[in-house]
Formats: structure tokens, sequence, C-alpha cells
């Protein structure tokens, strides 16, 4: 892996994982397949370089991930309403500190806000993000360097 946001983004996301949603993620050799149709975000930045980072992960990870966020359970319907808030508020925290790790307090930098990728991104994705495992739920992060 290059240095790049991508790579940044593969060590800082299981810490704000942890952090936010008491879940460990691990890393994992090769590809994982989704077993049901993923739904993706993605933020866009601009500052010294400019890119959007994205973050792609199934229904049953992303309820997991809002009930945790939200201190409530499961099947508590706010955790069905709110899960792809919760992974686009996620995605924001670790690009924050994607940014912070890599360009320091002092750059100046711009983060638009959260929103949902195409399903026909995902393929893009696939091929140049990195997977890992989440409570043994397939996560893929990518990143798209704006030229």
């Amino acid at each position: 892996m290059t240095d790049s946001l991508l790579a940044t983004s593969v060590a800082v996301f299981p810490r704000m994982l942890e952090d936010t949603a008491f879940l460990f993620a691990e890393e994992v050799e090769g590809p994982l397949e989704f077993q049901d149709l993923p739904v993706g975000v993605g933020i866009a930045y601009e500052g010294p370089e400019f890119g959007t980072l994205h973050l792609w992960a199934q229904a049953s990870f992303t309820k997991v991930l809002a009930a945790n966020m939200l201190g409530i359970e499961e099947n508590d319907a706010a955790a069905e309403a709110r899960r792809v808030d919760a992974l686009g508020e996620l995605l924001n925290i670790v690009l924050g500190h994607c940014l912070t790790e890599r360009f320091g307090d002092d750059e100046s930098m711009r983060m638009g806000l959260p929103h949902i990728l195409p399903a026909a991104r995902l393929e893009i994705d696939q091929d140049l993000g990195h997977w890992l495992s989440v409570e043994g739920e397939p996560v893929l992060i990518s990143w798209k360097e704006n030229e």
C-alpha cells in the first residue's frame, strides 16, 4: 500500500471503531464478500490533497454500529432507522482523524458531508480498497484521489 489516505484510514479505522462503537476490526488476507447488498458512504475533502474516502458495509453491520453508537438494543427501531447515518458519522470521525494524522492540526482542510455512494461505485472500490473484518462482518474502505 502506498503512503496515501487509504493507508492512514486502514490504521485509524480500527481505533475509531473501538472508541465510538465498541467494535473490533481485524486485518484479513485478500478480498471478502458481502452476503447482502452493502451501502456505501463517502466524504470528500480538500486541502493539500483532494479526495474522497469511501466506506462500505452491509445492513447487519450498520445496524449493530447504530445500536452501539446510540447506546440502544439492536432490535430497537432507531437502530434500523439510523444505520446509514451511523456509517456516515463513523466515516466522518475516521476521515477527520486521518487528515489530522497526515497533515497536522495547523493545516487548513475542508470536509464535505457524508453522502450515499451509487451502487456502481462498489465494483471499482472492491478493486482499489482495503478489506477488514468487524466482528465477522466484511467492511471495505476505499479512497479516490481527485486531481
